[in-house]
């Protein structure tokens, strides 16, 4: 039997199964007073969003919005999370396929608004 440890998504993609490639997280802190957090800067690897959720580390206030970005188009839907106490977890309702893949050099980015506090977790599958 042959060794598939060494075996990368990039791989399984390659060969037309990327159901079967494995998928890796990034996460994003965001805090008060910032509203853009660049999470890749200049990709070195085609990659693919393949779901959000985030944990709120404050309570929402008004107007507090979450969405992840490529820095031009929105690739989730916004997030409305004013009325979440710290502690909720929250996900995207929706990811653009449009625009869910991040290209060699390309970037991602999570926005808020009016200071939202929450931490983004970002599940991607290398294409």
């Amino acid at each position: 039997m042959a060794d598939n440890r060494f075996i990368n998504g990039q791989q399984f993609a390659l060969a037309g199964n990327i159901h079967g490639a494995p998928t890796f997280r990034l996460f994003k802190q965001t805090v008060a007073g910032t509203s853009s957090y660049v999470v890749v800067a200049a990709a070195s690897f085609k990659f693919r969003v393949v779901g959000v959720t985030g944990i709120m580390t404050g309570a929402g206030g008004a107007s507090d919005t979450v969405k992840v970005t490529d820095g031009t188009n929105d690739i989730t839907d916004t997030i409305n999370v004013a009325t979440l106490a710290d502690k909720s977890v929250f996900s995207a309702a929706t990811i653009d396929d449009a625009y869910w893949n991040i290209s060699v050099g390309g970037d991602l980015k999570v926005e808020t608004a009016s200071g939202a506090l929450a931490y983004v977790i970002i599940e991607c599958v290398r294409v």
